[in-house]
């Protein structure tokens, strides 16, 4: 029955005319493909993608109603079949501008889908990016992006520029870094226009004190504009500021002017009365310096009362305790004495003592007691500053195999009075203190005369403790320290002809023999620079430095007075002792020029002569009515008396002529 055919294109009651209409736009139907046309070749597959979304038919309805009348659809007359209706609905404008934007919409949800299956997937497959690679890969980007990288040159030339003539923000760019300076300047009493020690400078950051010489060092301090503060008790505070760059910034001197009480003193050397310069005076926090005329000015804060302390240093002389007295106006004269101390023997107490005192007498003190052992022949010897003292004494009850009682050689701290035995001989002779080695000759006790081991030269080194034997022989004619090297003569009994002339260091270094397979019996020093040598019934002359001795015109005089000349620890000076004229003469000899200048002509002038330090001699006179010491300076003035002692031995000639 026609109206109970459903037709193709018929519209259920139940489906809009949109639904209707869209439905007819996905079910397009084509023209049957022809044989050979394009639409013979098979369809790809669908992306598995596709393939998980597609919908599967629906399963036929079954109906429980007689199947209707199958009747077959003329349509043959096509021109004459009726066109199906046209539904109004589905061709309105709006409800296709509807139907697209939904296909839109799902068409892009799809692709949208697609998309972030296939990037998850590639991004699973792909290894992952290295730190390297995101900066590499974001310089990249940034290069060939114009505006941007033309845009960040400009910002960092901008910058630089800014850094460079603005010093305020270039200061605060090298700050936030970490970059730091540094920067020194010198203190300056007004005054005496002599630096200041110890004043308080605050730079910035940074604190410190300046030194003995008025320089203050500060490190670690901030660049740009600081406040500066200079202070010291007695003085005008200085408060400023200051711009720090990078580097030292040496900020150069400043003067501070005093505003307390001042106190003024003159120093003069106790020997020589002579100015003493650049000795310091402290009290408390307060400090100064003496000038090129010895005159020294404190200055100390208002209001202090009472007396107050004040000591007084200078290098080489005693350090000096004074008092600041209220009101003083006037300025006071401090002698100031050589800190090194005079080290000698005394029996007052009916023993030999050894003491050590000051050369002006004060600060008397006994180093070391007597046994009750010792006898007149003692030696004593002092290095050349003076802080140590070589003794030789029969102090011990050491005996040999003979029950003959042994010389000890003893060393002694002149400061703390500690003490070292270092030898004990049947017979010990000191010939040299050169610079911390102590040269002396012992011969070994309960050997034979023949034995060539029996005398021996040696070495000790009182700061390393080394001892070194320099030299052995059965016999020394003769031993003389000279320019800071020994020279012996070995005697050739019992040594099968042997003998020689040699020179040595005292660190046992530069051995060279002067004169070989000779009979030496005596050297004898004829000026600072030369010898005469006694070889048998020959004479030769020997210049120090030389390679070696020359034979001269005459013979040889063997009782030739000798000088023995005495080395100053600076090497400048050597001094030496004469008899003129019944008088003792005490010379100094210029040792780059030989010129000898003479120092004292006293009575019972003699040996031992010394060193304490290199302005200052100490000799010795003995006469019936006195034995005692004498100081004088190389500055002029008179000699002083030390102080009265017992005569006894130290530098000098060789003993066993």
């Amino acid at each position: 029955m026609p109206d109970k055919q459903i037709q193709k294109d018929s519209v259920p009651e139940t489906v809009s005319p949109l639904e209707h209409h869209v439905d007819e736009m996905m079910d397009i139907e084509l023209p049957d493909p022809k044989p050979g046309d394009a639409a013979d070749i098979p369809s790809a597959p669908l992306h598995p993608l596709y393939q998980e979304d597609a919908i599967e038919p629906d399963e036929p309805e079954t109906s429980d109603e007689p199947e209707a009348d199958a009747t077959p659809v003329d349509t043959t007359d096509t021109e004459t079949a009726s066109p199906p209706p046209i539904d109004e609905a589905a061709s309105d404008p709006a409800t296709d501008t509807a139907v697209d934007d939904i296909m839109i919409h799902e068409s892009d949800e799809l692709l949208a889908a697609h998309d972030a299956k296939a990037a998850q997937a590639a991004d699973a497959q792909a290894p992952k990016r290295s730190l390297r690679s995101h900066i590499a890969g974001f310089f990249a980007a940034w290069w060939h992006h114009k505006l941007a990288r033309y845009s960040t040159i400009v910002i960092v030339v901008a910058a630089i520029g800014a850094l460079a003539t603005i010093p305020t923000s270039r200061y605060y760019a090298l700050n936030s870094v970490g970059v730091r300076s540094a920067a020194s300047l010198t203190i300056i009493d007004n005054t005496t226009q002599l630096p200041l020690k110890n004043v308080t400078v605050e730079l910035g950051t940074g604190k410190a004190r300046s030194n003995k010489d008025g320089i203050v060092r500060l490190q670690d301090l901030q660049l740009g504009t600081q406040s500066l503060a200079i202070s010291q008790p007695g003085f005008a505070t200085i408060s400023q500021t200051v711009t720090l760059g990078l580097g030292s910034n040496p900020l150069g001197d400043f003067t501070l002017n005093a505003v307390g009480t001042q106190y003024r003193f003159k120093l003069t050397d106790y020997l020589s009365g002579k100015t003493v310069k650049n000795a310091e005076i402290t009290s408390g926090d307060s400090n100064a310096l003496s000038d090129e005329t010895g005159l020294l000015v404190l200055t100390t804060e208002e209001g202090q009362i009472g007396e107050r302390p004040a000591k007084i240093t200078a290098d080489g002389y005693r350090a000096e305790s004074v008092s600041l007295e209220p009101g003083q106006k006037q300025s006071r004269t401090i002698v100031m004495v050589p800190a090194q101390k005079e080290v000698y023997i005394s029996k007052q107490s009916g023993k030999y003592d050894l003491y050590s005192i000051d050369i002006d007498g004060k600060n008397k003190q006994m180093l070391l007691a007597a046994s009750g052992q010792e006898d007149a022949d003692m030696s004593v010897v002092q290095n050349d500053d003076a802080s140590e003292a070589a003794v030789v004494s029969k102090r011990d009850t050491t005996r040999n195999q003979d029950s003959y009682p042994l010389q000890a050689l003893t060393l002694i701290d002149v400061e703390d009075g500690t003490k070292l035995t270092l030898d004990h001989s049947e017979r010990i002779q000191i010939v040299d203190w050169i610079q911390d080695k102590l040269i002396y000759v012992k011969i070994k006790a309960g050997t034979s005369a023949g034995n060539p081991e029996r005398y021996q030269l040696m070495s000790y080194d009182f700061r390393s403790t080394a001892r070194l034997q320099l030299a052995s022989a059965n016999y020394f004619s003769d031993v003389v320290s000279a320019k800071g090297a020994v020279y012996y003569a070995a005697s050739n009994n019992f040594q099968g002809g042997v003998s020689q002339l040699v020179k040595i260091n005292p660190d046992n270094t530069g051995k060279q023999v002067i004169l070989d397979k000779s009979d030496v019996w005596n050297i004898i020093r004829t000026s600072y620079d030369s010898f005469d040598l006694s070889v048998l019934q020959s004479r030769y002359s020997y210049k120090l430095g030389d390679p070696s001795a020359v034979k001269v015109s005459g013979t040889s005089v063997t009782n030739a007075e000798t000088r023995f000349y005495l080395d100053a620890a600076d090497g400048n000076h050597a001094l030496w002792t004469d008899s003129r004229d019944g008088n003792g003469v005490l010379l100094v000899t210029n040792a780059t020029t030989g010129k000898d200048t003479t120092l004292v002509t006293q009575t019972g002038l003699t040996y031992p002569t010394r060193w304490l330090n290199a302005r200052t001699i100490v000799y010795r006179v003995t006469t019936p009515t006195e034995t005692a010491d004498y100081a004088v300076s190389l500055d002029g003035s008179a000699a002083k008396k030390i102080v009265d002692l017992t005569n006894t031995a130290g530098f000098g000639k060789w003993n066993y002529r």
